[in-house]
């Protein structure tokens, strides 16, 4: 078993049931699989192959969770970055990883444009938010979040080579006694943890959770991996 299968399981048995709330708008379980295939198949397409690291760096979000099921589902290995992180830590973590890609938004670009001509493993870059705030520099190696899921086309993923013995992520701590270190987490490692924690809770489908943590933060992630195992509602806040 895999990580992603959480979201897929889930999408077969309930794929009408809302699994997320987000600013007032809802996602069912159906509608977060499809979008996380189709970035999964884009990922592949640019590039993207087993054990790559692909970056998130954004508030919490539905594109959050959508990007981290789609880059499992792509034999990749995600890093959920803190929204807070200043330029010089984010350099580090993007190089010490050795990120391939980014998923960003564009309330970021303040921190990010010191980082990009710093991080020559970071192939190319997904944008969410408003497209004409990106500069035109950055325009080459730069994607906008809408038009990975403008086209009607099946996804075409294909099958999964990972196995549960794979890295699932990466957590960065937070550095403050010195630099970040990765705490490198497998499938089985997340899918345990995920299992033990909602058996002892003992979760049902009716279940509704609220997180208000950032998905950088482990327990954060955690909220959302398990109500999706589960068959669950997240209400999904960026904070208090």
């Amino acid at each position: 078993m895999l990580l992603q299968n959480f979201l897929e399981e889930s999408a077969k048995q309930y794929p009408k049931k809302v699994a997320l709330i987000h600013r007032g708008e809802r996602w069912t379980y159906e509608e977060i699989n499809e979008r996380s295939d189709q970035l999964a198949t884009f990922l592949r397409d640019r590039g993207v192959r087993r054990g790559d690291r692909v970056a998130i760096f954004m508030d919490n979000s539905v594109e959050v969770v959508i990007s981290l099921f789609g880059i499992l589902k792509a034999d990749a290995i995600f890093i959920m970055l803190s929204p807070s992180l200043k330029s010089s830590k984010l350099k580090y973590i993007l190089n010490n990883c050795q990120a391939k890609a980014l998923i960003t938004h564009v309330n970021k670009l303040n921190v990010l444009m010191d980082v990009f001509e710093a991080t020559p493993t970071i192939q190319f870059t997904i944008f969410s938010g408003d497209k004409t705030k990106i500069p035109v520099n950055y325009l080459s190696k730069s994607i906008f979040w809408n038009e990975i899921f403008s086209s009607s086309c099946p996804s075409r993923l294909t099958p999964y080579t990972n196995i549960d013995l794979d890295l699932a992520t990466i957590i960065y701590t937070s550095g403050s006694t010195g630099d970040p270190k990765g705490v490198m987490l497998t499938h089985l490692n997340m899918i345990s943890a995920a299992t033990s924690i909602t058996t002892y809770l003992e979760n049902v489908p009716e279940d509704i959770i609220i997180n208000v943590l950032p998905l950088s933060f482990d327990y954060g992630l955690y909220q959302v991996l398990m109500a999706f195992k589960f068959g669950g509602t997240v209400v999904l806040e960026q904070s208090f």
